[in-house]
């Protein structure tokens, strides 16, 4: 009896060393020790720390601009010339934009390129906020090529995945030498009759082809550290509207306007780092605006039901699409509160500068909320650090 109870003393010891010892092994490993921590979560942890770093930089950069220096990110726009000009000047230093877009008039030798992308990065830095600038481009291939020197391969003669990858990361790098960061392009709406106005500038085959073929494409671009912008969400019907002359609609319902912006979703698994919402009327989706200007497509599809939380910009708010329908200040506010954090505008400087203002004056007076203002800026400000490493 005596020896069975020294056996059991001694089995209570062993247990309570055992029930000791993972008490501080979990202990070390809440205080980040090294007991219990596999490689892998090792790095998932650094990342972690990494990610929220960055965006505590992100919130502190926000918090020390100017209410108007926070609106001018959301603008991207097109100017006149090929020079850094007075009114290029005006842009970047009363207005503080996020971005240009060039067009082929902005556009001459590859040295003049350079020689502008230079000067304008460096204005950009001059200022307050030293927040570099999205320089982007139509640089499709096909029948939109803005530079004749670039790979201008158009998406209707790519065949295969492999094919995708080796334009788009050839084009990407030459346009990244010149000093662009953006590319509005891959194309993704799917139309598959010959009348449409996309007809020439989308990938061929299935849905699932155009899908691969816009996959490979995304992260091709990606990986010379250009930005992807794919267009136009959630795609065009099998339409000869054009968008820049007109609206065109489709009486599709929402589930068949989902399948056919099935390669938009595929993409979105790639996380590309910017959407570009079309001009586009589904009325039985949307029965008042059209999709660049609806919560609809863009809060509560894009965002909600897929998880989108990437920058959204609209395509260009001087088309016809929606100057016929709308004033320019009701698209301004419209397309902000829709969803979009960056709106593009190609137009003349002084209806630059009123758009500028309606989304000033809007926010001053609690029309946009400045908290609202803040998450776009977030993920514009985000996204400039993945290219610039501004917070490194």
């Amino acid at each position: 009896m005596k020896k069975f109870f020294i056996y059991f003393l001694l089995l209570l010891f062993i247990v309570a060393l055992f029930v000791l010892a993972c008490l501080i092994f979990a202990k070390q490993k809440d205080e980040g020790g090294i007991f219990w921590t596999s490689p892998e979560e090792a790095a998932l942890e650094q990342a972690q720390s990494e990610a929220e770093r960055v965006l505590e930089a992100i919130d502190e950069q926000i918090d020390s601009m100017t209410l108007e220096e926070k609106v001018g990110q959301l603008f991207v726009f097109g100017f006149s010339g090929k020079i850094l000009s007075p009114e290029l000047q005006t842009l970047i230093e009363d207005y503080h934009i996020g971005g240009l877009i060039f067009l082929a008039y902005n556009l001459g030798s590859p040295e003049e390129i350079k020689t502008l992308m230079s000067a304008l990065q460096t204005l950009a830095l001059a200022q307050p906020s030293q927040l570099p600038l999205f320089m982007s481009v139509d640089q499709e291939g096909g029948v939109v090529t803005r530079l004749p020197n670039i790979n201008k391969v158009a998406q209707t003669k790519i065949q295969n995945q492999a094919e995708a990858w080796q334009v788009a990361q050839e084009r990407g790098q030459q346009l990244l030498n010149l000093g662009f960061n953006v590319n509005f392009a891959p194309v993704l709406d799917f139309v598959s009759q010959s009348s449409s106005f996309l007809a020439d500038r989308v990938f061929p085959g299935t849905i699932a082809e155009r899908s691969a073929l816009g996959k490979s494409t995304v992260e091709a671009y990606q990986s010379v550290n250009i930005i992807p912008v794919i267009k136009h969400y959630p795609g065009h019907p099998d339409s000869k509207v054009d968008s820049h002359q007109a609206l065109p609609t489709a009486d599709l319902s929402k589930a068949e306007v989902l399948t056919n912006a099935q390669s938009f979703q595929v993409a979105l698994n790639d996380g590309p780092m910017m959407v570009m919402s079309g001009h586009i009327a589904y009325p039985q989706v949307d029965a008042q605006y059209p999709t660049s200007l609806s919560s609809i497509f863009i809060n509560d599809i894009l965002r909600g039901e897929w998880g989108y939380d990437g920058v959204v910009i609209t395509d260009d708010l001087s088309m016809g699409a929606l100057q016929n329908n709308f004033t320019n200040a009701e698209i301004a506010r419209l397309a902000f509160l829709a969803g979009n954090d960056i709106l593009l505008y190609i137009a003349d400087l002084e209806k630059q500068r009123a758009m500028y203002e309606t989304i000033l004056q809007a926010v001053r007076s609690g029309e946009i909320p400045e908290e609202r203002l803040n998450d776009s800026l977030r993920r514009i400000l985000l996204l400039k650090h993945k290219i610039f490493n501004l917070y490194d």
